[in-house]
């Protein structure tokens, strides 16, 4: 693989550092729909890195079956969907070399791995259209739980247990699939450390009662 440099500004199309126009015209609609542009940032991510994509739709899955749990309201449910469906977005920032590399990273590319929370915000706030909860989910999904706390929002603690157990569940090319016993172990050893102790206790109950998931504890 060759030497990826440090990560520089990152300066995303103009289209989408401007909010999306106030101005509209008779029979226009004022806005784009919020739908509209999630489809357009997901067909991006995919068309960039296809395993981001498929790895967030799964996190949106588990996002949605835990939200279910915790009685959200139909708009917290919403946000949720859609910041878990964009929490990856700022990957684009991210070299697919760097995405893709198969063994350990160097410091400066964690440093541009580390970059993609930003950059996801920036961008997703740049449009003006999104909820603040999608836009903090995004920004937020790493921060460790044990430093932030009661600060985080609950849709960005939940993405964060799922973001976690579907990356230890899933392939990646620098290591294989976890079963879900151990990933759920792992879970419970981050429980008050890097994620909510009981979001993680809540999110094993949900598994464990949603047919939809085929893993045993």
């Amino acid at each position: 693989m060759g030497h990826v440099q440090g990560p520089q500004p990152v300066l995303l199309p103009t289209s989408r550092n401007a909010p999306v126009s106030d101005t509209h015209c008779p029979g226009s609609p004022r806005t784009q729909p919020v739908e509209a542009i999630v489809r357009e940032l997901l067909g991006e991510l995919g068309t960039y890195d296809e395993t981001s994509l498929y790895h967030s739709v799964r996190v949106a899955r588990l996002a949605r079956t835990l939200g279910r749990a915790l009685n959200l309201t139909p708009v917290q449910r919403q946000e949720l969907h859609w910041g878990a469906l964009l929490h990856d977005i700022g990957k684009l920032a991210v070299p697919r070399l760097v995405l893709n590399k198969p063994c350990a990273l160097t410091s400066e590319e964690r440093a541009w791995v580390d970059l993609h929370a930003s950059a996801g915000a920036e961008l997703l706030a740049g449009y003006a259209v999104f909820p603040h909860a999608v836009v903090s989910i995004a920004r937020h999904h790493h921060d460790a739980w044990k430093n932030a706390g009661a600060a985080l929002p609950l849709l960005t603690k939940i993405v964060a247990v799922a973001d976690v157990y579907d990356a230890l569940t899933s392939e990646r090319p620098y290591k294989p699939a976890w079963t879900p016993a151990a990933a759920f172990a792992e879970l419970q050893r981050q429980a008050g450390q890097g994620i909510d102790p009981q979001l993680v206790t809540a999110f094993a109950e949900a598994i464990r009662a949603c047919p939809d998931f085929e893993s045993s504890l």
